[in-house]
């Protein structure tokens, strides 16, 4: 009887093991993958994830922080273009969106003054709502009428979009003090292999596949303006630029820079 209850003991605390022992396995194989799932969705939700600008950012050092487990750096999503966060926010005149120019998950980002350094830009709701509708088709139109590499992110290298101002030469506001136009200086376009294509919008680099880029660009732009758009309206083509370009809407005022806009003929 003695030896019968120790043989009964032992096959007790064996099974004992062998339960702990698939917990602990289980924990550390698809209960981490679980865990990785989760930590993922969580972080996709996070609206200010790269919200500053680039230098602001401190990027994370692998000597100080070895953890295998942080996540890459968010691919862009291809349904978002100008993100924003959607507040609005009261300027002199009107409200505008705040366009988040450094969020990571963008397909279009951009700057003031610069090809790289991103930044925030205030823009009119609906012309928010035009510019994600068209401005990466109209991209990516000129940029195969250039013969540029297809096109997978863009950074809008820009000089403004809102100034409670008037036009220049002119008494009337200008489209920038109700927030409803973007003043454009380069076009950085990056391929799927994070290849980059400037492109100058200066009337000094007017030529060969920039030429055909600007004009095809802003061609296509004009192109989304509603049929209600006629001449002798403000800025009824929805873009100005410098004189050599072949599309409506120029001035020597535009020769470094594209003046794309969101006319009131568009969209109150």
């Amino acid at each position: 009887m003695k030896t019968q209850h120790s043989t009964l003991k032992k096959l007790s605390q064996l099974g004992t093991l062998l339960i702990l022992s698939a917990y602990f396995s289980g924990c550390a194989g698809g209960g981490s993958e679980t865990d990785w799932a989760s930590y993922q969705d969580s972080s996709s939700q996070q609206d200010d994830l790269g919200a500053g600008p680039i230098d602001e950012v401190t990027p994370i050092d692998p000597e100080e922080d070895p953890d295998d487990d942080i996540p890459p750096v968010e691919e862009p999503d291809p349904k978002v273009y100008f993100y924003n966060n959607g507040r609005h926010y009261s300027l002199a005149r009107n409200q505008a969106l705040k366009w988040e120019g450094c969020h990571s998950t963008a397909v279009i980002r951009g700057g003031y003054l610069s090809n790289t350094s991103c930044g925030n830009a205030y823009l009119y709701d609906k012309f928010v709502t035009h510019l994600n509708r068209h401005f990466f088709t109209c991209v990516e139109k000129a940029a195969s009428k250039a013969n540029y590499s297809q096109v997978s992110r863009v950074f809008v290298h820009h000089v403004g979009s809102y100034n409670d101002r008037t036009a220049r030469n002119s008494t009337r506001l200008s489209m920038h003090a109700y927030a409803r136009a973007l003043d454009i200086k380069y076009f950085n376009l990056i391929d799927s292999q994070g290849n980059v294509t400037r492109v100058s919008t200066n009337i000094n680099d007017f030529r060969g596949a920039t030429a055909k880029f600007y004009d095809e660009f802003r061609g296509c732009w004009k192109a989304t303006m509603p049929s209600n758009c006629v001449s002798g309206q403000t800025e009824y083509q929805g873009s100005i630029g410098h004189n050599s370009s072949s599309v409506p809407g120029r001035n020597s005022l535009h020769n470094d820079h594209i003046h794309l806009s969101f006319p009131f003929c568009a969209g109150a």
